[in-house]
């Protein structure tokens, strides 16, 4: 009795501090709290102030704290595709759905050991990439030759790696350039039909077993950036030409050759040269063609020949080298002019693929987004335009030689001798340019010109009647004899006619009123002269003897 009295006498203070330590309790729990209040009517309610930790207060209700409440009543938090919305610790995130993962506010999907392969490059101009998503997905690659410091990037090609929804993917990236630089990249639209892309991913292809060189169309220095477009290797090779006496010349169009008193400056652009083949069945002189070979085999269909220069003796400044901005170049460029070399000496040999025939010809010379040429005879059948260029090879104890299986054909398109000629064809136009350019047209041997035109007459009117007086269209496109456009219309200042061989009845405006003969006459509207010409002054005339006067 007496313990209890003692606790007794402090009861409110215990009771006191035991509501303390709960309220305080409560409060870092944050449990539940409530209050009384009167409604309208004067009636007196419990109100539900605070909910416990994870839920959210929403009216008179606590709710849990999820993706619907998150953090406060109504807070729904958004979803994304492939994914799921989440609410940790009461604050909106975002999951993905398994093979995807979040990027930013979105679930990409997921690519894994992405793979190059390009060990065949030098036979195929290929490469082979395989890869692997997370989730299944239908995925194709797009690769593209890509910029540099001095080009823009040519456009993009897709390929498909297969149909279906896979996880595993492989695709070929095909007629590729040597010695370029490339970018690609993955892009796979899953089962719900979202697209995704890869990272980009980069390579240099090495050179190829069949790499030829074709002419570029301009050479400048200042200018190399469009020398050979996209990602095709430009490669120069210069010959120190003879110093006495040079005789270097050239003519029509020699593209980007530079051709002076001093050398000789050739410029290609390295491709595939695969993508050439002979231009006719039947083996004519004519449709032959060469390019500089650039590996140690010639394409199919083609045969090799090689001309060897006796460059200057003295201070010999022949050289090879390459395009400084290409990512991809060596520092040993000579290897990639192989086989064509430069002997101790300086003295420079080239190799050559002539085309001859085939059992299946190429209808046109191939784009590669400029003009180019190739070496060809001087009536090259397909030459949009012509031109040579003549070397002036060292004269003393000259080394020049020659080697040819074919060589009264190849000496049709390089000729041999102590100096050498060189003849050249444009053989393709640039891209905005007529796709069919070089290409035979008309009945007369008319080529296809670089704005779409013909050379001469087409054979839709080739040998046609035309004119009034039955002409015939000619080679040249031209009428026999006037046509029906000015036959017996006006002709000459005294309103003579055009007659069936286009001449003018009369006197024309050329001839009309000029002076004529020794005394100074002038053509009259007849086409004859008022006083005698020259040709009867002082002969004979008249029935009695008399002589022309003035």
């Amino acid at each position: 009795m007496k313990i209890w009295g003692r606790y007794q006498k402090h009861w409110p203070l215990a009771v006191l501090v035991a509501a303390v330590t709960a309220a305080a309790v409560a409060s870092a729990q944050s449990v539940p709290s409530t209050e009384y209040r009167y409604d309208n009517n004067g009636n007196l309610h419990r109100v539900l102030l605070t909910c416990n930790t994870g839920s959210v207060l929403c009216g008179v209700q606590c709710v849990p704290s999820d993706v619907n409440n998150c953090g406060s009543c109504g807070n729904v938090c958004p979803t994304v595709l492939n994914g799921y919305a989440t609410c940790p610790a009461s604050q909106c995130g975002l999951a993905c759905a398994t093979g995807y993962s979040l990027n930013g506010s979105t679930c990409a999907l997921q690519f894994l050991s992405m793979a190059l392969d390009i060990s065949t490059f030098a036979t195929t101009y290929s490469g082979t990439v395989r890869w692997t998503t997370n989730a299944p997905a239908t995925t194709r690659i797009r690769y593209r030759a890509v910029s540099n410091d001095r080009v823009s990037a040519d456009p993009w090609t897709d390929v498909m790696s297969g149909a279906g929804l896979s996880t595993s993917h492989v695709a070929t990236m095909i007629d590729l350039f040597p010695v370029a630089d490339y970018e690609y990249q993955a892009i796979s639209t899953d089962g719900g039909g979202a697209t995704f892309y890869s990272g980009i991913g980069s390579f240099g292809t090495p050179k190829g077993a069949y790499d030829v060189g074709v002419i570029s169309y301009q050479d400048n220095p200042g200018l190399w950036a469009t020398a050979c477009p996209g990602q095709k290797g430009l490669v120069r090779i210069y010959l120190d030409n003879e110093d006495y006496k040079n005789t270097n010349s050239r003519s029509g169009w020699i593209g980007g050759i530079g051709s002076d008193s001093n050398g000789t400056r050739l410029p290609f652009c390295r491709i595939n040269g695969q993508k050439l083949k002979p231009l006719t069945t039947n083996l004519n002189t004519a449709y032959e063609y060469a390019v500089l070979s650039l590996s140690g085999t010639c394409p199919n269909e083609s045969v090799s020949f090689w001309r060897h220069f006796d460059t200057e003796d003295g201070n010999n400044a022949s050289r090879s080298w390459p395009d400084p901005s290409r990512s991809t170049r060596t520092a040993d460029y000579q290897s990639l002019i192989s086989p064509n070399y430069l002997d101790a000496s300086y003295n420079v040999r080239l190799f050559f693929c002539m085309f001859r025939n085939s059992a299946t010809p190429m209808d046109t010379f191939p784009s590669i987004s400029q003009p180019y040429g190739v070496f060809a005879p001087s009536d090259f059948a397909r030459a949009i335009k012509k031109g040579w260029v003549y070397t002036d090879d060292e004269d003393t104890n000259t080394g020049n030689a020659y080697g040819s299986l074919y060589p009264a054909e190849s000496q049709r398109i390089v000729a041999d001798g102590n100096n050498t000629y060189l003849y050249t064809a444009q053989v393709a136009c640039g891209p905005s340019s007529a796709s069919i350019a070089g290409q035979t047209c008309g009945s007369c041997g008319g080529i296809i010109l670089c704005d779409g035109l013909c050379s001469v007459a087409t054979p839709g009117n080739f040998g046609q009647a035309c004119g009034s007086c039955g002409g015939k269209v000619q080679c040249d496109g031209s009428c026999s004899v006037a046509t029906p456009g000015n036959l017996g219309q006006t002709c000459g200042l005294c309103g003579g006619s055009v007659l069936c061989d286009g001449s003018c009845s009369v006197a024309t405006p050329v001839t009309f009123g000029q002076a004529c003969g020794s005394c100074g006459g002038i053509i009259l509207c007849d086409g004859s002269c008022s006083v005698a010409t020259p040709v009867t002054f002082g002969q004979a005339c008249g029935s009695c003897g008399g002589i022309q006067t003035s």
